[in-house]
């Protein structure tokens, strides 16, 4: 390999040509990894900013059930009921909220029992959550 290496130009050209390239294409790499890890936190950090949070739900509900939401920022939310569908048969919010915890009663008796979603839209997130009335 020696030999070669002193007695030949073309191949001293052809393995310092594979190694600027080796070089090249580690530098980029390393800089696309490093440009996709910051671009994700600051992703990251704009979403934890401006959450809204479902709090946990009852299997089944019956009669007047609590939805609770909690949320982080002031901001714009629709609260639907949907049915089987994806057809809005009741819309419980559609207003700015200001931040913290909000409690929405749902009266189940005036729905079939059966399959529903709940949809909570906001300009940042959507929640869609299936839910059983059994009255």
């Amino acid at each position: 390999m020696q030999e070669l290496w002193l007695n030949s130009t073309f191949w001293r050209i052809l393995i310092n040509c594979f190694g600027a390239i080796s070089i090249l294409v580690g530098g980029w790499l390393i800089f696309k990894l490093l440009k996709s890890t910051i671009l994700s936190r600051k992703a990251k950090n704009i979403m934890n900013k401006k959450f809204i949070n479902i709090k946990e739900l009852p299997d089944v509900f019956s009669a007047i059930t609590q939805i609770c939401l909690e949320i982080n920022i002031e901001q714009k939310i629709c609260l639907d009921i949907l049915d089987v569908n994806e057809n809005s048969i009741l819309n419980i919010h559609n207003d700015s909220l200001p931040e913290g915890e909000k409690i929405f009663n749902l009266d189940t008796k005036q729905f079939d029992n059966g399959y529903y979603y709940i949809a909570v839209k906001t300009p940042y997130q959507s929640i869609f959550r299936k839910i059983i009335i059994r009255n």
